[in-house]
């Protein structure tokens, strides 16, 4: 709405010399600060539910229903708009949400980073007298190992066997974390559509 489609409002003393004809320019107030809730009560529904967990395409449908009868393409851009635009209050709520007891979001994606890059090579060193695992809180990555697990044989020797998580699983999560995938219908079977888009 600009100021000339706006009804005329009384206007005395100071304010008269200010807004010569009697009219006021609304200012609408599109950003508010990320403590605030949103002033578009929609986008404020669909960065609580982004925040809560929900993947963009899905908040757009619960907030814009009529969206469920879109094709999934439509949705999903519409929701990354979306969410672009809402995106400080996401991280904002988000943040809030997370206390000591909880891991919040960057937590669990620094987790399932160091699961991704870890590397069996990282916890075995090599030595004149044969090799072994050298694994601790120090180690590199080491929430990436899944078990170590030793034992003695008759002759003394020890065995040591360790095993780490699987990387691939980590990616996967982390790109489901990100919104990277997204789900369509083909023909009655579900196809996963990796979408790796720079913004």
């Amino acid at each position: 709405m600009h100021g000339a489609d706006l009804p005329p409002v009384p206007v005395s003393g100071e304010d008269a010399k200010d807004n010569a004809g009697g009219r006021v320019k609304l200012i609408e107030k599109t950003e508010s600060g990320p403590g605030e809730p949103l002033a578009n009560r929609a986008h404020e529904a669909f960065a609580q539910r982004v925040a809560k967990g929900a993947n963009q395409s899905e908040a757009y449908r619960q907030v814009y229903p009529k969206s469920r009868k879109w094709k999934d393409v439509s949705v999903h851009v519409r929701a990354c708009e979306l969410g672009r635009k809402v995106s400080v209050r996401v991280e904002w709520l988000m943040s809030r949400a997370a206390d000591d007891t909880i891991t919040d979001i960057l937590e669990r994606k620094r987790i399932l980073t160091e699961i991704m890059r870890g590397n069996v090579a990282d916890y075995v060193v090599a030595g004149k007298d044969g090799s072994w695992v050298s694994f601790g809180p120090e180690s590199k990555n080491p929430r990436a190992v899944q078990s170590v697990k030793s034992r003695t044989t008759e002759d003394s020797a020890v065995i040591t066997a360790l095993a780490v998580r699987d990387p691939v699983a980590a990616i996967d999560i982390l790109n489901k974390m990100d919104g990277l995938y997204r789900d369509t219908a083909n023909n009655g079977s579900n196809v996963i559509i990796l979408d790796i888009r720079k913004d």
